[in-house]
């Protein structure tokens, strides 16, 4: 029997979480698994680059962000509803709505009729977003590693304020940038703890210039278990 730990705020711990993934069915990947790798890190870390550099390994490129903001656009979609139910009053999008998301895109380009491989960027961000993933699709897919892009705070802080004097970004200014950081930091750490014991997490730091770091990513990628 499957042993009940000490809740998370979720209300589900996340030795739960990984028992709920290895127990549900996965009825609906009706042909190959497709391989999926998380890229996340803080603002500043370098996420956008480097899942470029793996996508030129055969990897699709997929950006929770984007994919929310252009599902929220689409005419007549039902999960745009909700997207734009959750963001006018001012609440997080359901988790199960974002993994729902990322299955609806990884359909449209070929996944479970044919061969194929995916980099999600910037996703799961939170203990709520890996239930939602742990409980919709992941099940379905082959999760080859979580790629945590590791580098210090007051480095980013220095790329940031950097970016910042060109961006004009709202959101490249002092003080926003200290609560993106300390809330990154935050949200991130039960997440590694999860992925670590699961043997999923592969640390790579971050702090380097892009093509060594990547050097890294593509040695950590080579050596990820590829079975479906």
């Amino acid at each position: 029997m499957h042993k009940i730990s000490p809740k998370s705020l979720l209300g589900y711990s996340l030795e739960e979480l990984s028992f709920a993934r290895r127990s549900a069915g996965d009825s609906a990947a009706e042909g190959p698994k497709p391989k999926v790798v998380f890229v996340i890190g803080g603002p500043g870390s370098g996420k956008g680059t480097q899942c470029e550099f793996i996508r030129e390994m055969g990897f699709t490129h997929l950006s929770a962000g984007e994919l929310l903001r252009e599902e929220r656009q689409r005419e007549g979609s039902e999960l745009g509803a909700e997207i734009e139910a959750a963001m006018t009053s001012g609440k997080a999008v359901p988790s199960e709505v974002i993994a729902k998301l990322l299955e609806q895109a990884m359909r449209e380009r070929g996944a479970w009729t044919q061969s194929a491989s995916f980099v999600v960027d910037g996703y799961p961000r939170s203990e709520e977003q890996l239930r939602g993933w742990q409980t919709t699709l992941s099940s379905k897919v082959k999760l080859l590693c979580c790629l945590y892009l590791e580098v210090e705070k007051e480095e980013m802080r220095r790329r940031l304020l950097s970016r910042a004097e060109n961006s004009g970004r709202v959101d490249d200014n002092e003080e926003v940038i200290e609560k993106r950081l300390s809330g990154f930091q935050a949200d991130t750490e039960p997440l590694l703890k999860f992925f670590e014991d699961e043997g999923q997490l592969c640390t790579v730091d971050g702090s380097r210039a892009p093509q060594e770091v990547f050097a890294d990513v593509e040695s950590q990628l080579a050596e990820a278990p590829q079975e479906a």
